[in-house]
């Protein structure tokens, strides 16, 4: 499992180098399908939902948000200043911490990792405390997964008037709309937990693996990207990703 999560790791650092930012057509959309789905799968299979939730969302909140908000306004406070720009509508950006309202888009990806653990937390409770078993809950984060994909253009770059005004919304506060679909696999990480630590990898389940994705990746070219809230397909997608 330290393999796999430090392989995760060096997939994310490499899904934001200039190689794939300059290969829309193939290594885009192939590390796109899973390198998210895999953070948080392997985040869940490391996650505890015993500790309290006050507890839980005040340690997650410090190592996550806090880097996140100081870091962020720091930036748009200097840099506004430096060009002489109103403030109040880049604090404003930072706060509802949209992948389109935070100068660098990158980050979006830390509020609402917040935000996935807190519904992770509450779910998984839930499970337990109905004494659900594997396969149900497994059926459960399959439907919590189908709804998720539903409303996820519901907010995005959706136009609404006010006031006489049209203002396009940039997605919810910290991306709340994809929440459903990240913490389908945070979840589902936890649950198959124990089966993965005692699971015994081969090489030829690593081809089979391989082979599979290959084909249903030509067959479909579909992807996902959560941050422009896109999920081409609710079957391959969900195949690619898994």
């Amino acid at each position: 499992m330290d393999i796999a999560k430090g392989i995760g790791i060096l997939m994310i650092v490499y899904g934001h180098s200039w190689f794939v930012a300059n290969s829309l057509e193939l290594q885009y959309p192939i590390i796109a399908s899973f390198i998210l789905p895999l953070f948080f799968f392997l985040s869940g299979v490391f996650f505890k939902p015993e500790q309290p939730f006050v507890e839980m969302a005040v340690r997650k909140a410090d190592g996550l948000l806090k880097p996140f908000f100081f870091t962020m306004l720091v930036y748009v406070i200097v840099r506004d200043v430096l060009r002489g720009q109103p403030l109040l509508p880049d604090i404003g950006g930072v706060l509802y911490a949209s992948v389109d309202t935070i100068p660098w888009q990158a980050l979006w990806f830390l509020p609402h990792f917040w935000v996935a653990i807190l519904f992770s937390w509450v779910m998984l409770r839930l499970i337990q405390r109905l004494k659900l078993s594997l396969p149900v809950s497994c059926l459960l984060m399959v439907l919590q997964l189908l709804i998720g994909i539903w409303i996820l253009p519901w907010f995005w770059q959706v136009p609404v008037s006010i006031g006489g005004q049209t203002w396009v919304v940039p997605g919810l506060p910290f991306g709340l709309e994809i929440t459903l679909i990240s913490s389908t696999y945070f979840i589902c990480g936890y649950l198959l937990r124990d089966w993965l630590r005692r699971h015994e990898g081969s090489w030829l389940a690593l081809v089979i693996s391989v082979a599979l994705f290959a084909a249903v990746f030509l067959g479909s070219h579909a992807t996902m990207d959560l941050a422009q809230r896109r999920y081409d397909h609710w079957l391959w997608t969900s195949l690619l990703a898994v």
